[in-house]
């Protein structure tokens, strides 16, 4: 199996890459040279994410008949790439969650009813993002890139109400999945018109997320949309509380209890969660119900390709 995937954006692959030690793998350079070198060696090659890199490698390869792997999260449901990719020379296309197929659908309906298609959920690593011990405290995790679909400004106000409040200590700690500079100024422009900059901590891109994760006490999630949100994944994993935004296909992964429909709501919920030191293992138990683990997702990967694979 060969995986194409862009730099910086293999943080979702690399489990799944390594899960299979029977399978011999490899990661492939994004470069259609580097492609075809491999061609001869390769059954099957899985392409993660479709982006405007991995569509125009599709468009201009010749697999010479080997098995052709997209898994598609969310953000790519709303670009162009969905409707310039050539789906006649995709084999298998995996989707996160079932809401991405709905949007999917209704933006281009003619591809999803001749198009192979397996729904497989994101998963944890129960093994890495271990339970936490719940202490009280006003560290507010906040894990988003600086994208206006995160919707860091309605963070913004919901932390400026809690000082106002509650208590002047509520720090937001922002774990910036990557940066967007044009939008990262404005949200810093925000900040400061808001007037809570000081009480907002940048810590760039988080290396040691499970230790992040145990230095916060509640996690604030404010996204309008999400395929199938990783970072509140790991939350429940580490049995952290969350409180979150309810964008699109939540009710189906998120505990009701955690989402909130209101600034003034979300303000009581994260103080409550975060001076709180209840037990909260049944988020851990929630997801491992749903099949929201690592196991679970590679398992299904594998062996939908593997059924597809025997079949040709």
């Amino acid at each position: 199996m060969g995986f194409v995937c862009s730099k910086g954006m293999e943080g979702f692959l690399v489990p799944i890459m390594e899960y299979r030690t029977g399978h011999k793998v490899r990661r492939i350079g994004q470069s259609v040279e580097e492609v075809q070198r491999y061609i001869d060696y390769t059954d099957v090659f899985f392409f993660e994410w479709l982006n405007q890199e991995n569509c125009s490698l599709i468009n201009k390869v010749d697999f010479k008949g080997k098995m052709v792997v997209v898994r598609l999260h969310r953000y790519e449901v709303l670009t162009q790439t969905i409707r310039e990719v050539n789906w006649d020379k995709v084999d298998l296309l995996i989707l996160v969650s079932e809401n991405v197929r709905e949007d999917f659908d209704r933006r281009i309906p003619h591809v999803l009813q001749f198009q192979d298609i397996e729904i497989v959920p994101n998963g944890v690593d129960l093994e890495v993002f271990v339970p936490m011990k719940k202490k009280p405290g006003f560290n507010i995790g906040f894990s988003s890139s600086h994208s206006l679909v995160k919707q860091p400004t309605v963070a913004f106000f919901i932390l400026k109400e809690l000082l106002e409040k509650y208590d002047t200590r509520y720090v937001i700690n922002w774990a910036e999945t990557y940066t967007i500079e044009n939008m990262k100024e404005l949200n810093l422009a925000a900040m400061k018109g808001i007037g809570i900059e000081s009480n907002v901590r940048l810590c760039g891109v988080v290396e040691d997320m499970n230790q992040w994760y145990s230095q916060q006490n509640v996690l604030l999630h404010t996204s309008i949309i999400e395929g199938h949100c990783v970072t509140i994944l790991e939350c429940m994993s580490k049995q952290l509380p969350m409180v979150v935004f309810p964008h699109k296909g939540s009710e189906v992964h998120i505990p009701k209890q955690h989402m909130f429909y209101s600034i003034s709501q979300a303000v009581d919920m994260v103080h409550r969660y975060a001076q709180s030191t209840e037990d909260y293992s049944y988020l851990r138990e929630f997801i491992i119900k749903k099949g929201y683990t690592l196991k679970d997702q590679a398992e299904h990967i594998y062996n939908a390709i593997e059924e597809r694979f025997n079949r040709r």
